[in-house]
C-alpha cells in the first residue's frame, strides 16, 4: 500500500476564511446598529422646568419643555410630606409662610 501526501488547497482554506470573517463583520455591524437606534431611541427625552415670577398682579408658573422629546403630562400632583395642595399658589404661598417664620 502506498500513501500520498497532499498539500493543503491554500486556495480553498482562504476563501472559506474569508466567507467567515464577512458573516462575523455583518453579525458585529447588526448588533451595533441595533445599539445604536436604542441608544437613540432613549436619547431623546423630555426636560421639563417650572419657572415662577412675582408678577404686579400675582404668580406667573411656567412649565417649560428644556428637552428634545415631547413631554406628556397625564397629571399635576403638588405635595410636601404626603399632603396635597389644592393649588400651586397655595403650596407656595404656605411653603414661604412656613420658611419665613422658622424659630
Amino acid at each position: 500500500m502506498k500513501f500520498t501526501v497532499t498539500k493543503p488547497n491554500y486556495q480553498l482554506v482562504l476563501s472559506v476564511s474569508a466567507i467567515f470573517l464577512s458573516i462575523c463583520g455583518l453579525l458585529i455591524s447588526t448588533y451595533q446598529a441595533k445599539i445604536a437606534r436604542e441608544n437613540q431611541q432613549t436619547s431623546v427625552l423630555p426636560y421639563l422646568q417650572i419657572r415662577h415670577e412675582r408678577q404686579d398682579n400675582g404668580l406667573e408658573v411656567r412649565l417649560e419643555n428644556q428637552g428634545v422629546g415631547p413631554a406628556i403630562i397625564k397629571e399635576i400632583v403638588i405635595q410636601r410630606n404626603k399632603t396635597r395642595a389644592d393649588t400651586y399658589l397655595g403650596f407656595v404661598l404656605e411653603e414661604r409662610e412656613r420658611l419665613r417664620y422658622i424659630p
